[in-house]
């Protein structure tokens, strides 16, 4: 039944005190939930500097003395490649290039900036004739790098191509890998021999 306005007016609401039993028994649940969940999330940062010590030469007893290890890292900025090596080959002159991107003109003629991987290819190649015994590289990249640049720049350093050096994108993106001598892998005669590996062992590092 309606009241008339002149109840309305007099008579007074009753205050009921907010519930929060189940509001703070939720935060109970989610609080340890969310703790437990961030140990699945922990990054941790690696530096990149070469360390003195290089892997395993295989190389004979008599050798050991000859060259330090190589050590050879890429590291992918949105400027460019930085390349370096370790502390004692650099102390004896050879200082790591940088290798800034660069415009190319792409198959309409435009110009285009990008990556300059056939200088990075042909700075890789001639440390690996010096050091024909490595077979590693580590990679390391900016977090706002896109994962298509750290692929083609894995794909750069991993197989020796037909040239030891480029000047073009465009020729150096169509060029067949080198292949060796024709080889038996498991009882399978392999068409045309076995790609000639370049620094076939990748480590992703990350950079401070």
């Amino acid at each position: 039944m309606a009241r008339k306005p002149s109840e309305r007016s007099n008579s007074k609401e009753e205050e009921q005190e907010l519930n929060l039993a189940p509001i703070m028994a939720l935060i109970c649940i989610l609080i340890p939930a969310l703790i437990f969940a961030f140990q699945f999330y922990e990054i941790t940062v690696q530096s990149v500097a070469a360390p003195k010590l290089g892997p395993k030469s295989s190389q004979k007893e008599d050798d050991k003395d000859d060259k330090p290890p190589l050590n050879l890292t890429v590291l992918i900025s949105d400027k460019g490649f930085v390349l370096k090596w370790s502390d004692e080959i650099t102390a004896e002159g050879g200082e790591p290039p940088r290798i800034p991107r660069k415009v190319f003109k792409d198959e309409e003629g435009n110009q285009v900036e990008e990556y300059d991987y056939p200088k990075l290819y042909s700075a890789v190649v001639a440390k690996k004739k010096d050091y024909p015994e490595e077979d590693s590289v580590n990679i390391g990249a900016d977090f706002a790098i896109s994962w298509q640049v750290v692929a083609r720049t894995i794909d750069c350093v991993r197989v020796r191509l037909a040239e030891d050096a480029y000047d073009d994108l465009k020729e150096y993106s169509s060029a067949e890998p080198l292949k060796g001598e024709k080889k038996k892998s498991a009882g399978v005669d392999m068409e045309g021999g076995l790609q000639v590996p370049l620094f076939p062992k990748v480590v992703f590092v990350v950079a401070e």
